[in-house]
């Protein structure tokens, strides 16, 4: 039921669009009951918090279906995107893993360690003896792909709204004057933080300086996702 109305949702182009998509979820929610359409609700909104961090459910994607683990987390590093192999698993089974492999221009998704069931699983399988732990500084890490003249480099967060250009809250007006942005242009922002607190403050820079149709998108980059619309991946530069 979800599945199909999700696909309704995103199909839907063109002149009256929204209405569509409209009336696709309020048909959903319809149908759903109470606990249901609480769940969907906060879903669609990104304010789900059940705690099922992506580590979870590539870990459920193969108990689901009866493959190793291991193989969904290195299919989903090298396709960068876990519903591809769940797809791939439901049409074609455990085979269809073999075919992620590494591909230019298409980003690699980090997998920097190994996990265990707990920290007694994890002492055993590093060895019994004296354990050195230290803190670690995080940076930025990025990819770089060549072909040729064409080069691109990612970030390590995969994934922005097609044809997004960041703009540095502080200098927003004097970057988008940079751009050459169209003054009649249709400005969308989004940002990370809650509430989107920082886009509303952008746009009404923006507002208040020559580009009277810049809004915040509310729910940020999971209403944009929600909604159906074009994602790509994030580059650095």
């Amino acid at each position: 039921m979800c599945q199909g109305c999700g696909g309704e949702i995103k199909a839907a182009r063109g002149p009256g669009a929204a209405g569509r998509r409209s009336a696709s979820l309020g048909g959903l929610l319809a149908r759903a009951t109470e606990a249901e359409r609480h769940f969907l609700v906060r879903l669609v909104m990104g304010e789900l918090r059940q705690g099922a961090q992506e580590g979870v459910v590539v870990d459920a994607v193969a108990r689901a279906f009866q493959v190793p683990a291991a193989d969904v987390r290195r299919a989903t590093m090298l396709a960068g995107s876990l519903p591809a192999v769940a797809a791939a698993l439901a049409s074609e089974g455990h085979a269809a893993l073999a075919r992620f492999d590494l591909q230019l221009f298409q980003p690699v998704q980090p997998m920097l360690a190994d996990t265990a069931d707990d920290v007694n699983a994890a002492w055993e399988r590093l060895g019994a003896g004296v354990m050195a732990l230290d803190f670690k500084l995080d940076g930025a890490r990025v990819q770089v792909h060549k072909d040729g003249p064409r080069v691109e480099v990612y970030e390590e967060s995969d994934e922005q709204a097609r044809g997004a250009v960041r703009l540095a809250p502080d200098r927003a007006v004097a970057e988008a004057r940079g751009l050459g942005l169209p003054p009649d242009a249709p400005l969308v922002l989004y940002c990370t933080c809650p509430n989107d607190a920082t886009s509303a403050r952008v746009a009404r820079d923006l507002m208040r300086n020559g580009w009277p149709r810049a809004r915040a998108l509310i729910g940020g980059f999971d209403a944009w996702k929600a909604a159906g619309l074009g994602v790509e991946a994030k580059r650095a530069a």
